[in-house]
């Protein structure tokens, strides 16, 4: 994990919610993923038995790949 943030990190942009994030120099290339949730968790957790599964919301990335010139 490079950096993680909560509600009170993202900007409003519009209709929009906003993170900029710098990436330190880069010596090759590099790929990022980006995972999210509704909760406080820091890693997911299987869901228990009849739980309800919009309590606990996760999405995951595609790959962003990046070349540096």
């Amino acid at each position: 994990m490079l950096e993680r943030w909560d509600h009170e990190d993202w900007q409003r942009e519009g209709d929009y919610r906003v993170i900029t994030y710098r990436l330190p120099a880069l010596n090759g290339p590099v790929y990022l993923r980006l995972r999210g949730t509704s909760t406080a968790q820091l890693e997911p957790d299987p869901d228990p038995l009849l739980e309800d599964p919009w309590t606990d919301l996760w999405f995951y990335s595609n790959p962003v790949f990046i070349t540096p010139e």
